[in-house]
């Protein structure tokens, strides 16, 4: 650290203090001697660190309203983070799933926060994790994991969606549901095929096609049930 030379007040001698001194005393005669270069360092607290451990808590304790929210704070302080968006995605949809195992996942959700309400779509998602510095291994394995996720959940909600038809009223509302998660699966669908993901892509579109039909028999059959019983 460099010496600050200053001279003392009382008796004009030599007093040498370092930068992080706030003050200093003569050797000559003792007087205090400020150090008017001193300056005071602030500890700038990183928010970000602390949200990160806050989300981990929600998250661990099956918290994912309060985890929600947390990544809306933590997007606001680095908005350019594509995990954080990601996350705040999938935590969406999967809490939306635990409330409403008929509740259909989006491509796009508003989170609120003390500051803001800050949009999140699965777009930008895809967008900021092509442009991220991430070498390919780890940008694959990344991909891998976003798709593995997301087609669990998604098969899930069809799946629920089958069994519980009969909440829904009629089958029309049920194909009306899975109209809604073909678009959302389609979304996915063409994000993985436009970064050359054609793996995801696949499985996506197996999603759609496959998944959707041997559920959509389980649909009509508790459909039928459902009907002979409101008869009886």
């Amino acid at each position: 650290m460099a010496l600050e030379a200053l001279k003392c007040p009382r008796c004009d001698g030599d007093v040498d203090l370092d930068d992080n001194q706030e003050y200093g005393f003569c050797k000559y005669c003792g007087t205090k001697v400020q150090n008017t270069n001193f300056k005071i360092v602030k500890v700038n607290i990183d928010k970000s660190t602390n949200i990160k451990k806050l989300i981990s808590i929600a998250v661990n304790g099956g918290d994912y309203e309060t985890a929600i929210h947390n990544y809306g704070k933590l997007i606001y302080e680095i908005p350019d983070d594509w995990e954080s968006r990601f996350y705040s995605i999938y935590y969406s949809q999967l809490f939306n799933f635990k409330n409403d195992c008929l509740n259909i996942p989006k491509v796009k959700y508003s989170l609120k926060t003390e500051d803001s309400s800050i949009n999140v779509t699965i777009e930008s998602v895809f967008n900021l994790l092509e442009k991220s510095k991430l070498d390919e291994k780890t940008k694959k394995e990344t991909y891998d994991t976003i798709g593995k996720l997301t087609k669990k959940l998604f098969t899930e909600v069809i799946e629920k969606n089958a069994m519980y038809k009969h909440e829904l009223n009629s089958y029309s509302n049920y194909t009306k549901n899975m109209e809604m998660l073909k678009s959302v699966c389609n979304t996915y669908a063409n994000e993985f095929k436009e970064r050359g993901e054609l793996k995801w892509y696949e499985e996506f579109t197996n999603v759609i096609k496959e998944t959707f039909e041997t559920y959509d028999k389980i649909a009509k059959k508790n459909l039928d049930s459902a009907s002979k019983t409101t008869k009886k």
